[in-house]
């Protein structure tokens, strides 16, 4: 168990990778490099030995991003590639269709390496790249980690991220990076390469702090986390640089994945995150809490498949859960900010203190609305709306539920299998159908109080006790 600290102080090297090529080619025989998913293809047009000097032609033509970062050369017998840019690497591949075409494949005379390299025993303190039940430090250094990302291999214990480490951890995967510091990239393309630092652990208990300290912060994080053998307990973001160092994307991206049905995330605290934070699931069990505390920034998860988050808690900020996130069994407490949940399962209760809620999919149990906007698609048979204050809106069914308010406004479509009235406003101002409210219990309402209709519609009362004050029941 050590404690690695980044000190990136590896020279920037060339990388020099060749291929062997021999034979005779027939017409229309062909050879393929491919770079990220791009083909450049040389395709013989006479039958004679193989034209290494026409490949290489067409290579060091092509005008893509992947091909164009490298210089392509070649003597008796091979081709080169040499990276235009030291510390900024490349992969490819070769393929060749022609039975006398004999090709050899792909291999490092010199290996890219530098200061931003995760995998590069000269940027660790101690000499050693972290290994299993190491904690890794990032602090006080602008150099960032970019490249030599072993992917779901680089194991650790814990993960520590100070504000006073200003580099950059990770690539944008949406630009192909051309320097070695990944900063300057080519939007023409995608990045092919590993594009963020994914940390495994494989024991322990393990946690991740970010943000810690005093300083200006990483404008770009990309890191994923993968639980291998034991959950991992508490992923705490203390805070974020104001800013991502990308447009369109969020300082902070955080994947989390699962090595085995068991382990998950456990816990995700986000303190303030002016840059923002997203979190997304390609392979997870489901993450038993997030807390966003005061954050001005934004906050979206998104997932590639259905796992569940258990309790959410919401104190300020921009919070997107998305589509595919399974809401079925969350209890979500609001207290501030721009809650969105988007997907088809019903958050369970939602407690709603101040802020804009908007619950795509609805709600499943109770609604409790002291004070914020909301708005829900539908609830469920059985649910229960209790309002004190605020303004609530619901969109679609509502004919199997309670509803006690005793403030504020309520926005209906349907009508109310039970109505407690205590006080405040209840709307149809944009109901297109006659209106049943079957169980109405009036109780102390303020002279204020009203239900009002805006078309000629019929508003049925089925069961209800005598009216001892008046009550304005208003139809426009």
């Amino acid at each position: 168990m050590a404690t690695c600290i980044w000190r990136p102080s590896a020279e920037r090297i060339t990388q020099v990778t060749s291929v062997t090529a021999s034979g005779n080619a027939s017409i229309g025989d062909t050879v393929t490099f491919t770079i990220g998913g791009i083909d450049v293809v040389y395709t013989a047009t006479a039958n004679s030995s193989i034209n290494l000097t026409e490949i290489v032609g067409v290579l060091n033509a092509s005008t893509h991003p992947y091909f164009s970062a490298i210089t392509w050369s070649t003597t008796t017998g091979v081709i080169t590639a040499t990276a235009d840019v030291p510390g900024v690497p490349f992969t490819f591949s070769v393929a060749k269709v022609g039975a006398s075409i004999s090709l050899g494949a792909p291999t490092d005379d010199t290996s890219c390496t530098g200061a931003e390299f995760f995998d590069n025993v000269d940027n660790w303190s101690g000499g050693a790249v972290p290994t299993t039940s190491d904690t890794i430090i990032f602090i006080n250094e602008d150099t960032g980690c970019c490249w030599g990302f072993d992917d779901a291999n680089d194991d650790f214990l814990h993960l520590k991220i100070y504000k006073s480490f200003t580099g950059v951890v990770g690539l944008n995967p949406d630009k192909f990076a051309t320097s070695a510091d990944g900063l300057t990239a080519d939007s023409d393309a995608p990045e092919y390469r590993n594009s963020r630092l994914f940390l495994a652990n494989s024991g322990g208990t393990p946690t991740v702090n970010i943000g810690l300290g005093d300083g200006t912060g990483s404008e770009r994080i990309n890191i994923g986390l993968i639980a291998t053998g034991a959950d991992i307990d508490t992923v705490n973001i203390y805070d974020t640089a104001d800013s991502a160092a990308d447009a369109g994307r969020m300082a902070l991206s955080l994947d989390l994945e699962s090595g085995s049905s068991g382990d998950n995330v456990g816990y995700i605290d986000i303190f303030r995150a002016p840059g923002g934070v997203y979190i997304s699931e390609t392979n997870a069990n489901g993450l038993s809490r997030l807390t966003v505390h005061d954050t001005t920034g934004n906050t979206y998860l998104e997932t590639d498949i259905s796992v569940e988050i258990s309790d959410v808690i919401i104190n300020s900020g921009d919070v997107v859960i998305g589509e595919s996130y399974t809401a079925g069994g969350s209890d979500y407490v609001i207290r501030g900010g721009d809650v969105k949940i988007h997907g088809s399962n019903k958050p369970n209760d939602i407690s709603v203190f101040g802020g804009d809620v908007v619950s795509y999919p609805g709600i499943e149990n109770d609604l409790f609305n002291f004070g914020g906007d909301v708005w829900v698609a539908e609830l469920s048979a059985g649910s229960i709306v209790t309002q004190t204050d605020g303004e609530t809106t619901v969109e679609g069914s509502t004919t199997a539920t309670t509803i006690n308010i005793s403030g504020g406004d309520i926005y209906l479509f349907q009508g109310i299998n039970n109505l407690e009235w205590n006080g405040g406003n209840i709307f149809y101002t944009l109901c297109q159908d006659d209106v049943t409210i079957v169980s109405f219990n009036l109780n102390k309402i303020s002279k204020t109080s009203s239900i009002e209709l805006a078309y000629e519609g019929q508003l049925t009362i089925t069961n209800s006790p005598a009216f001892d004050e008046a009550i304005d029941i208003t139809f426009e």
